[in-house]
This record gives C-alpha cells, structure tokens and sequence, in this order.
C-alpha cells in the first residue's frame, strides 16, 4: 500500500483538533476588582463681609464673622486647631495698643492655650458635605487710638 502525502487533510486534521482542544476550558474563574478612596481632611472659612471692618468703639457679643466648613473622610475622625497670631488680641502693628476679644465656636467659647485651641474633636467622618459652624467674636468697648486693629487666625484641621 502506497500512503500519499495529502496537504488539505493534514490542515483540516489540525484545524478539527485545535477547535476540540478549545473547547476545554476552567469551570470557573475569578477577577478581583478594587478602588481607592483618597483621604481627605480639608477646611474651608467664608469670612461675613463685616470680619474686616470691625465695630472696635461698640462693645460686641457674639458677632458672627465666618462660617467654618470642616471635612473629613478618615475612619478614625479629625481635630481642628485654631490659632491667634496676636493671642486673642486685635493689635495696632505699630504698636500703639491691643484689644483683647473672645471667640465662640459653633457656640463653646474657645479657650486658648499656649495661643492654640482644639475647637473640634471629632471621632467619626464628617457627611460628604462637610460640617458647617460659626466663628464669632466678642469685645467691650474700648478708647484706642486712631489706627488699624487686627489678628490673624489661623484653622487647620488634621485626621487623627
């Protein structure tokens, strides 16, 4: 017997054995899908149109002068610190005298110490839309001489 050598049917042997070869395949499969949130801990301040022109002959009390926004997305919670460049007072920058004042915070008097108050100690997340409060001043009425009375606050906020 004479065996002939046939192209077309050696292409048409492999082809039939890679398709039955494709069709054994896994039962089952996985695939790990993940995300990652980014941390946050931001603070904005909306300063009243007031703030910078201060009534500083009247005695105030409560004067609303910003709107403090805190948000965080730590797990854990957040602090938020405020600071007094002048440590409570307005100051003449040539100094020609102080005002002292107080402020309030969503409604507690912030207490100083050392010239650093923690005015928030938060243990949870803040909703996405952050926690609005108020910062407000109180001062007695005072004869100052005529100059420019000013402090800087500073509010920084950091996730625990």
């Amino acid at each position: 017997m004479k065996h002939v050598f046939c192209p077309k049917a050696l292409a048409l042997t492999a082809l039939i054995g890679s398709a039955a070869h494709a069709s054994y395949g896994a039962t089952n499969g996985t695939l790990v899908i993940a995300g990652t949130v980014p941390s946050v801990a931001e603070i904005s301040i909306a300063a009243v149109p007031g703030a910078s022109n201060l009534p500083l002959g009247s005695s105030v009390s409560g004067l609303k002068i910003a709107t403090v926004s805190e948000l965080c997305n730590d797990a854990s919670g957040y602090t938020v610190q405020l600071s007094s460049e002048n440590g409570g007072s307005l100051k003449d920058p040539k100094g020609s005298g102080s005002l002292p004042y107080t402020l309030s915070y969503n409604g507690t008097r912030v207490v100083f110490l050392s010239g650093i108050a923690t005015i928030s100690d938060v243990s949870t997340t803040t909703p996405a839309s952050g926690h609005d409060k108020d910062l407000s001043i109180s001062f007695a009425a005072s004869s100052l001489a005529g100059a420019s009375y000013a402090d800087t606050l500073t509010l920084t906020i950091t996730a625990k």
